[in-house]
């Protein structure tokens, strides 16, 4: 599917990329050991903070920006996941514990 985006919303994503890349760098200036970038999704934006800031960057793990190994190589140093994985474990204490009300039966604890 092509998304045609109109220049004025090219605009703002550009000037919102730079914003940021700038807004960190007075953070460093200021001291800041790191900058977390959450929301950011793009590589090749990413790339381009890690290549004009001056501090270890951290982005947020979401759909579609997962591989720690691709964000190492565009110069990500931290990668944080959030509340993902709780979620999970949560989701699949959910699921057994009404398999267990519903079955009335401990089995399902010790299938694979």
């Amino acid at each position: 599917m092509l998304v045609k985006m109109s220049p004025s919303n090219i605009r703002r994503i550009l000037y919102d990329l730079i914003e940021t890349i700038e807004r960190a760098k007075v953070y460093v200036e200021h001291v800041a050991s790191g900058i977390f970038v959450p929301g950011m999704k793009e590589f090749e934006d990413i790339n381009e903070i890690t290549m004009n800031v001056n501090a270890p960057i951290n982005v947020l793990s979401l759909p579609g920006l997962t591989n720690c190994n691709k964000l190492k190589e565009i110069g990500v140093r931290r990668f944080g996941f959030g509340n993902a994985l709780s979620d999970e474990v949560m989701a699949f204490i959910e699921k057994r514990a009404a398999e267990l009300l519903s079955f009335m039966d401990t089995s399902c604890l010790y299938e694979c």
